[in-house]
Parts: structure tokens; sequence; C-alpha cells
């Protein structure tokens, strides 16, 4: 309109859905690491993950908060047990903008809440049961990605290198390969997609990780 400013406007948030807020978390408090004989020491760990748009252009991005911990035990490394909580709404693609739409709509964010998903260890099966110093061991990891109330089951490739006595390295020696429809999240992506003007936006996410375990602080 004739005299209207033209500085950019952002979109305003979406009002939180029932779903939304019984699905999110409450903010995280306390000690959540004290059952657990290792954690990720965020520092230096990453979780990335590329994602496409509108026929195959790729979307890169990272998750700045992995919380959770594993109970490791250096002589029987095939017990190994665990999760990690992604925190969803610490995604970052690089564009600020971009990350409070996909938090928003594709992740359901609710203001002064958590959301989260959580990635359980259901088994772990490693080629060496122990190594010593220095060394590390190829693993397969059978995965449950809890999102939005849906559990999924998926299945990792691993390699797990034990840096000092108590310093452990887990790294993706794959990229896992998930599916938005088949984590029931194809409804959210259309949102997302309308959200944003996109002409589509590709089914097939990839998730790789490198992540630091030390003994809790």
């Amino acid at each position: 309109a004739p005299g209207a400013s033209s500085a950019a406007v952002t979109p305003a948030v979406p009002p939180a859905s029932a779903e939304d807020l019984a699905l999110a978390s409450e903010p995280m408090g306390g000690d959540v690491t004290s059952s657990f004989s290792v954690v990720p020491d965020m520092a230096n760990s990453k979780m990335s993950f590329v994602s496409t748009k509108n026929g195959g252009t790729e979307v890169g991005g990272v998750f700045g908060v992995v919380l959770g911990g594993f109970n490791l035990d250096p002589a029987k490394l095939s017990a190994t047990t665990g999760v990690l909580n992604v925190e969803l709404d610490s995604v970052d693609t690089g564009l600020p903008l971009r990350d409070t739409n996909i938090a928003e709509t594709f992740f359901g964010q609710v203001i002064g809440k958590v959301i989260r998903s959580d990635v359980e260890f259901l088994e772990f099966r490693p080629e060496a049961e122990t190594v010593a110093v220095g060394s590390k061991t190829q693993a397969e990891v059978d995965l449950r990605i809890n999102l939005r109330g849906s559990g999924n089951l998926a299945s990792a490739k691993v390699e797990l290198t034990r840096t000092s006595e108590t310093v452990w390295t887990m790294k993706t020696t794959e990229p896992v390969v998930l599916s938005i429809a088949g984590m029931g999240m194809q409804g959210r992506a259309d949102s997302l997609k309308e959200r944003c003007g996109h002409e589509s936006i590709g089914d097939t996410v990839t998730i790789s990780a490198e992540i630091v375990l030390m003994p809790p602080q």
C-alpha cells in the first residue's frame, strides 16, 4: 500500500497445537547425566544432517545440543546401552529464519518447552569386546528413534575409539538414512513446504554423528 514500510516482516509464530503441547518436553533441569558412565562432550562433538528441497538442492545443518549418555563397560563393549537426547530446537542450518521455520513448523516448537528426539541404542554389536587405549573397533547398532510420539527402528554402523582410559569417540562410518514419510512426518513436511514456498521437500534425510564421550563432570 502507498506509504507502507518496505521493511521485511518476520512471519508470526503459529499457535501451538494441542498435539505440539502434548509432545513437547518440560525444560530440562537438574542432573540428567548421573545414571550414565559417559556423556557427550558437546564442545567437541557434532550431530549433522542433510535433507533436500526443490528436486535435489541439499540443505545441511547441525543440532547444537545433544545430551544423554551411555553405560559403557570397557571390558564388555557388547553390553553398551544408552540414549542421545537431541534438542530439535537447537537446529542450525546457517540461516536463522530457516532454522525457525524448521523448528516451529516441522518439529513443532513450543515456546518455553524443549522439543526433543530420543535416540535409543537398543543393541551394540562390536567386532571386539574390548580395545586398548589408542585403538578402535567397528560396531553395528540397532536404534529406536523416538520423534513426536512415534518410535522408529533404524540401524547404524559406527566406529568406537578409546582415546584415553576414560574418554571415547563414537562416530558413524556411514550416514543413517531416514524417511520423512516412514517416520510419520509427511504432514509436517507438507506444512513446511507451504510455509517456505518450496516446490518440494525430499523424503530422505541422512544423519551423521561424531560424539566424544567422557565421564560426567
